[in-house]
């Protein structure tokens, strides 16, 4: 029988070694589908991104991001959030990732969330390191 030291260490090792294979997965891009919500009783005008792969992506409580949508006619629809350096702070208008300890939470509502993705129920989010990339419909 193991002790709860034991079970402790072998707890935060399979922890570490989590977070190294998110960090190794996010060069390439961590893909995941998530339901397009309802915001203010509005179907489809919210996406809610909360959690570890925010963290591995550089996304965390309190950083500054910066969202850049691109449309048709480079690629269909597309929302990208992209982290804020220190000068982007200042010649952009930069939203703050929010949350509370470790959980951070990103929140986007709103009719341009509805006009952009509303004919989806599902949107894919693609994490990278510095970079979220958000589309229309399951990968």
């Amino acid at each position: 029988m193991k002790s709860k030291l034991t079970k402790s260490i072998d707890a935060s090792n399979k922890t570490v070694s989590d977070e190294l294979a998110l960090k190794r997965a996010l060069k390439q891009g961590i893909t995941f589908t998530t339901k397009l919500g309802a915001a203010k009783g509005v179907p489809k005008s919210r996406i809610w991104i909360e959690g570890k792969r925010l963290v591995v992506a550089g996304f965390t409580v309190g950083t500054y991001f910066i969202k850049e949508i691109s449309g048709p006619s480079a690629a269909p629809d597309t929302l990208h959030l992209t982290l804020c350096d220190d000068d982007s702070l200042y010649t952009s208008m930069p939203c703050k990732v929010s949350g509370k300890g470790d959980k951070p939470i990103i929140d986007i509502t709103g009719e341009a969330v509805r006009s952009m993705f509303g004919e989806h129920d599902v949107v894919t989010v693609v994490f990278k390191a510095g970079k979220i990339v958000i589309t229309g419909g399951a990968a």
